[in-house]
């Protein structure tokens, strides 16, 4: 591993990062073409990103019978102490981000339910974050909406993507889910609920 710019051999490259995410939040140890399967490379370009991550000392490579295995060096200080915390925060964002609207909004948010390009995971640079909010019926909307609008700026500054929530109370939404309309069929199917007690991503439907 180099000392100095230890970081622009990992972040310079997208398959080094995805070979590096697989590792560290499934099974601790891989094959070659496993991997290669799951970043979307070929088995040639993963095995050489996979040497130059061993030669920097972030993966431990294991001979499994008649093929190489990979798992994260876990006693390397650019793994422990900068890239598991990364790929941990990554991976929580989008419940980050609900946690934003239920510590403001309080017991008036019911639920936020993801939907769109992110939660079919085809975002990209720039992508919207859509989310609808469905609040208690006997909720008053006019001020709330303020709140919803301060909360969405402030987390755009913070997320660095553009917050498109959609308010409604309990009794709209319901309504909502049992219309025709191709919109809200689309949502019904693609929609990932984050509730407030657990805030974990569940299927609505």
């Amino acid at each position: 591993m180099r000392w100095h710019n230890a970081l622009d051999d990992i972040l310079g490259s997208t398959l080094k990062i995805r070979i590096l995410r697989v590792l560290s939040k499934n099974a601790p140890i891989h094959t070659g073409r496993e991997l290669a399967r799951l970043v979307g490379y070929s088995h040639t370009q993963t095995n050489t990103a996979l040497a130059e991550l061993e030669m920097n000392g972030l993966v431990i490579k294991r001979h499994l019978g008649n093929a190489n295995a990979y798992s994260l060096n876990e006693n390397n200080l650019v793994v422990s102490r900068i890239l598991t915390p990364a790929f941990k925060i990554e991976e929580r964002l989008i419940q980050d981000l609900a946690s934003r609207f239920f510590a403001a909004m309080g017991k008036d948010l019911v639920s936020t339910i993801l939907f769109g390009s992110v939660a079919r995971g085809e975002d990209v640079v720039g992508s919207d974050i859509d989310l609808i909010l469905v609040v208690r019926d006997e909720t008053d909307m006019e001020s709330l909406d303020e709140r919803v609008s301060e909360i969405s700026l402030e987390a755009a500054a913070a997320f660095g993507s553009p917050i498109s929530p959609i308010l409604l109370t309990e009794t709209e939404y319901g309504q909502k889910k049992r219309s025709k309309n191709p919109f809200w069929k689309t949502v019904l199917e693609e929609g990932k609920e984050i509730t407030p007690r657990e805030l974990e991503e569940v299927e609505i439907g």
